[in-house]
């Protein structure tokens, strides 16, 4: 009903008839040995979809201004995606419902967390608070890092401000929590790459398989800190990165226990 009836209402019917104001909220993300059917990224799926608006906000500020615009600004269906790692974050929440405080209108809702110039970074959702860590541990080697959250990825305003940044850098590394084949990451990067050129550019997500169940497995199926520290490095320095000091699992994913 979602994709073949709500998303199509409003094009079939040349707008005489209005859109599908429906929101639909979901959770995918990682989880602690639930196995593959818990452990999901579809966000690609409704991306996909023309007529649907997809939304993956990474903090409480932008999850309440999305959710906000969402229900009372959309006259398509919405499709607003948390990720169960984010649910214990915390942050500030503007009490305004404007734009201007929120930033999460489909047109402009995006955010740049880091600027730099030696790789632009976009990490989607969860992705962004591991990503995030792993700038800290690229600015303690003296590198130079751009972040950004798109917060929306259908549509997606981010992309102008990743083009401009990128034709700095030149290099490019997307994280997505979902699989990379066929999916959101992939449209990130073609839709930079058709923009501006681009020296070394990269993905990163789910590996290609279902997820495992067992922890030790688990652990290296996600994109952590550590292993996006560790790919951005090498495509600035083409070498391995350093050794650091582990700091041991995220403390939102050593602390989970469901079973949402």
């Amino acid at each position: 009903q979602l994709v073949n009836v709500a998303a199509k209402v409003r094009g079939m019917y040349a707008g005489a008839v209005g859109g599908v104001p429906i929101t639909v909220r979901a959770t995918i993300g990682r989880s602690w040995g639930q196995g593959g059917q818990h452990s999901q990224g579809l966000q690609s799926l409704f991306a996909h979809i023309p007529g649907l608006r997809v939304v993956m906000p990474s903090t409480p500020a932008d999850a309440k201004g999305a959710m906000a615009w969402s229900l009372t600004e959309s006259k398509d269906p919405v499709i607003f995606i948390d990720h169960r790692m984010l649910h214990k974050m915390s942050g500030p929440v503007p009490l305004s419902n404007s734009d201007a405080a929120w930033g999460c209108d489909p047109k402009s809702g995006s955010r740049r967390i880091y600027q730099g110039d030696d790789i632009t970074i976009v990490a989607l959702s969860y992705m962004a608070v591991e990503a995030s860590r792993a700038v800290a541990m690229l600015q303690s080697l003296g590198l130079s890092v751009s972040l950004f959250d798109p917060v929306w990825i259908r549509p997606l305003p981010v992309l102008h401000s990743v083009v401009t940044d990128v034709q700095r850098t030149r290099r490019l590394l997307v994280v997505d929590c979902g699989w990379p084949t066929y999916g959101w990451s992939a449209e990130m990067v073609a839709s930079v790459a058709e923009r501006t050129p681009i020296e070394r550019v990269a993905r990163m997500g789910f590996a290609e398989t279902v997820c495992p169940t067992a922890k030790s497995l688990e652990d290296l199926y996600y994109p952590t800190a550590e292993t996006i520290a560790a790919k951005a490095y090498e495509m600035v320095m083409r070498k391995k990165m350093p050794a650091l000091e582990k700091n041991g699992a995220a403390p939102e994913v050593a602390t989970f226990r469901g079973p949402f």
